[in-house]
């Protein structure tokens, strides 16, 4: 099976649904892609599913060093046939991690919802936010 594979897919999540297991699940059962989930919070306080997650496909929670998680990070850097998914690009680790698949030219894609442009922020943030996901939007597959 393993000569089959057409790539590997890292998806970064911010913690584990069942919405998301199900489409992890589907994804998983495809002979062509290799699956590998990122999570960036083992669960949320604000959803305490009662039922087991994560089964059915290969995942992990980050080890954030320092506020990056060092493990994706090599992953990035030496996988360049790869293919990442970022939900998101609110930690640290998610904004490194697109740019250097911007510099090093990897595939990504966003699976989030779309930014709230309308939020009031420092002009010095909003320029440089609205700067980072242009580029980040514009280099993306």
């Amino acid at each position: 099976m393993a000569d089959q594979l057409c790539f590997r897919l890292h998806w970064t999540c911010e913690s584990p649904s069942h919405y998301n297991d199900f489409l992890f699940k589907t994804i998983n059962n495809t002979e062509t892609i290799d699956l590998l989930v990122h999570y960036r919070n083992n669960s949320l306080s604000s959803h305490p599913w009662k039922t087991p997650l994560r089964i059915g496909y290969n995942s992990r929670v980050q080890d954030r060093t320092l506020g990056i998680d060092l493990y994706l990070l090599k992953k990035v850097i030496v996988e360049n046939r790869s293919v990442f998914v970022f939900g998101g690009w609110v930690d640290a680790t998610s904004i490194l991690l697109i740019i250097i698949c911007i510099l090093l030219q990897r595939k990504y894609v966003f699976w989030t919802d779309t930014p709230n442009i309308h939020r009031k922020r420092r002009w010095i943030v909003t320029i440089a936010r609205n700067t980072f996901l242009r580029i980040a939007f514009m280099r993306a597959c």
